[in-house]
């Protein structure tokens, strides 16, 4: 940081804003150290499918493999509809905070 406020190549780029500096990387770095508390403290929460899916016994003999639950595995396997309606929910239901997805 000292070395940073001492450099006046920046201090000419940045002008009157370079009195800033001090104050935007000590936000920065408090920005930083929440998130990296927050990471520390995440999991990965479980997606699972809110309501259990019957299938006719057309499906169920003609075709086995095409279940939708097959939209929550990372594999080749693949769930074909003519107009897919997936319900899911996370987290058992529980309240939760979801940084990415």
């Amino acid at each position: 940081m000292a070395s940073l406020m001492q450099n006046e190549e920046l201090k000419a780029e940045l002008g009157d804003k370079f009195e800033e500096l001090g104050d935007m990387v000590h936000s920065l770095k408090s920005n930083m150290k929440r998130l990296a508390e927050m990471s520390k403290n995440s999991k990965p929460l479980q997606l699972e499918m809110q309501h259990k899916t019957t299938y006719s016994k057309w499906d169920s003999l003609n075709e086995p493999d095409n279940v939708i639950e097959n939209v929550l595995e990372d594999d080749h396997k693949q769930y074909k509809a003519l107009q897919p309606n997936f319900d899911f929910i996370i987290n058992g239901g529980q309240e939760a905070y979801i940084a990415n997805i």
